[in-house]
């Protein structure tokens, strides 16, 4: 099983194998799947195909400036979207707290997905990022707040709202110090309620060791079409003993 490879053996294959042609590689998924003439920009390109370039381009430079805050010098693909979103059961009312939007990939997914009744409420620290959110998601459903998520309980306070059904992350914990890693997954934690999902994704199975710590984890998916391909942790609240 991968979960018991080691560590450094891990990285190694990671490295290697993906990070190489990463840049190649997503651009070619990314123009493949975003243009209307079958993969090739024509001499004139959709409006939405220009949108999701442009996303493309202001992600690719935030991440170059800020890499150990992102995580990624790319956005995540539909695909990743989709497998964390068929975890997700879209009900009436859910209330979903997505952590870390980068330029929106999932949260336009989400949004999508979501009944007329629901709520989402998006967590992003890059003030660039942030401005191209508010830009281009307008939506009475959704709050955007330009803010650490480790404040998430005061937001949800402020907002009177109850404790979320889901909260999605993509935020790289892997790159955080221990004490600043443990502060964020201890205030998801307290967060939550007895029936929330904790979805979180990375590219290194290193993190779960310390999410384990705190929530009943495990991996409930491996999207190897994502550029690198990722793992999705489904994570909820021990039960007390």
């Amino acid at each position: 099983m991968i979960e018991n490879f080691p560590l450094l053996a891990q990285r190694k294959i990671f490295r290697s194998e993906f990070r190489k042609n990463e840049i190649h590689a997503r651009i070619a998924q990314l123009v493949e799947h975003t243009t209307d003439t079958g993969g090739v920009l024509g001499s004139n390109p959709s409006a939405r195909t220009l949108k999701k370039l442009h996303a493309f381009s202001l992600f690719f430079k935030e991440g170059i400036k800020g890499f150990k805050i992102h995580g990624s010098l790319l956005p995540s693909s539909k695909y990743l979207g989709e497998s964390i979103l068929r975890q997700v059961k879209m009900i009436d009312g859910v209330f979903i707290v997505e952590l870390g939007a980068g330029t929106g990939a999932f949260t336009r997914m989400i949004i999508s997905r979501m009944p007329e009744n629901a709520r989402l409420i998006v967590f992003e620290i890059n003030p660039i990022m942030v401005g191209h959110l508010r830009q281009h998601i307008i939506d009475q459903r959704v709050t955007i707040i330009d803010d650490d998520a480790v404040k998430m309980r005061e937001y949800l306070k402020r907002f009177g709202r109850r404790q979320p059904d889901y909260i999605i992350s993509g935020i790289p914990i892997g790159n955080y110090s221990k004490s600043a890693r443990d502060t964020l997954l201890t205030t998801i934690h307290d967060s939550m309620g007895e029936h929330s999902l904790f979805l979180q994704f990375q590219y290194l199975l290193a993190s779960l060791v310390p999410i384990k710590k705190v929530f009943d984890a495990r991996i409930v998916s491996y999207e190897y079409r994502n550029i690198p391909p990722a793992f999705i942790y489904g994570c909820r609240k021990k039960v007390k003993k």
